[in-house]
């Protein structure tokens, strides 16, 4: 499923195909086929900024500027072939609205608790379906074919719901939707992908969490639209998919560059998007933090001769001595005994012996 995950892989593949046998040392070879996996995804949404911080923030997670100005040039050349074939139109047109900056800004402040947790509740939502997916059997024509079906029952109503994610973004641009219907956009995105990859398929989750955050600046926007405050929609849809995407995929770089790139707002616009982007992420980082389980103690090793636990002390390496007939212990194992410390164990207490945890 989707337009990134196909390309990413064909690029990569051909690119450790070409280096194969060549004398290139191994960090180098992961770093060219991140770059041409990044390059992949940038040629195909004309995002050479963004294809580059794929793969060096998402890909290998790694801040070298030399890796990133390498990635840089890969990108950069995968886009310019296609500029030659496609053009150098963007992915989605740009309204052309020109929001004012104080709103935006204020928006993009507001935006950062909303999109991180909508986007905490996208990657959970992801991880439990791919964790019961359909394994690789013939099941997976019954499947997949079930919730295609359903999916086409509820897109009778919702269409935005087809594709990849690129109908929700499109309707936002053009001013068509209610509240209502981003609202439940924000709610059946995340289900039908989630759905689908319970069903065992395969596919990028970039551009539906992309589409899903957009629902939800949409709905912010016209939610502020009917309190008087001329908020342009899609200014609101961008920052909303920067922050969601930045959180699901835990690069704020990528995601404010990627919606930057896609739409083409004006340069100032960019700012805001790193701000929620930024925000997002590291707001749903310390929340992930803070709500960790605390762990759980060692079970403490217990005397199996008596009731009382027994303390368990790491115990160095004996010194050579001459050979005795006493009982000895391992290296690493403690020793229990009831008997007072100034008094050697009589032949028939042997000591117990307990592992160390």
């Amino acid at each position: 499923m989707g337009r990134e995950g196909a390309p990413r892989q064909m690029a990569a593949i051909l690119t450790a195909t070409a280096i194969q046998h060549r004398r290139i040392s191994p960090a180098h070879r992961s770093a060219l086929i991140a770059a041409a996996a990044g390059a992949g995804l940038a040629a195909v949404y004309n995002t050479p900024i963004a294809g580059a911080l794929f793969a060096v923030e998402i890909t290998l997670r790694t801040r070298r500027m030399a890796t990133l100005a390498m990635a840089l040039a890969v990108s950069g050349i995968a886009t310019g072939v296609l500029w030659s074939v496609h053009g150098t139109a963007r992915a989605y047109h740009w309204p052309g609205t020109t929001p004012s900056w104080a709103a935006t800004l204020a928006w993009a402040l507001i935006a950062i608790a909303p999109c991180a947790i909508v986007g905490e509740k996208f990657s959970d939502l992801m991880s439990r379906a791919r964790g019961k997916a359909t394994p690789a059997t013939p099941w997976l024509i019954v499947t997949i074919g079930a919730t295609g079906t359903l999916l086409g029952i509820t897109a009778w109503w919702f269409p935005q719901l087809f594709g990849n994610g690129k109908a929700i973004i499109d309707t936002i641009i053009t001013g068509h939707g209610s509240i209502a219907v981003f609202l439940a956009l924000l709610l059946l995105k995340p289900l039908a992908t989630s759905m689908y990859l319970r069903a065992g398929a395969t596919g990028g989750l970039i551009t539906p969490a992309l589409a899903t955050g957009a629902a939800l600046g949409a709905a912010a926007a016209i939610g502020a639209h009917a309190l008087g405050l001329p908020i342009p929609t899609p200014t609101y849809a961008i920052i909303g998919a920067a922050g969601v995407l930045a959180t699901t995929q835990k690069a704020p770089w990528f995601a404010a560059f990627f919606a930057w790139e896609l739409t083409g707002p004006p340069l100032w616009v960019l700012p805001c998007l790193l701000l929620t982007a930024i925000g997002s992420h590291h707001l749903a980082a310390h929340r992930v933090t803070t709500h960790a389980p605390s762990p759980t103690p060692s079970p403490k090793v217990s005397d199996s001769a008596s009731s009382t636990p027994a303390t368990v002390v790491p115990s160095p390496a004996p010194p050579p001595a001459a050979p005795s007939s006493e009982p000895r212990t391992a290296p690493g194992h403690s020793v229990t005994s009831s008997a007072s410390p100034d008094k050697a164990p009589k032949p028939e207490q042997l000591p117990v012996r307990t592992e160390r945890p």
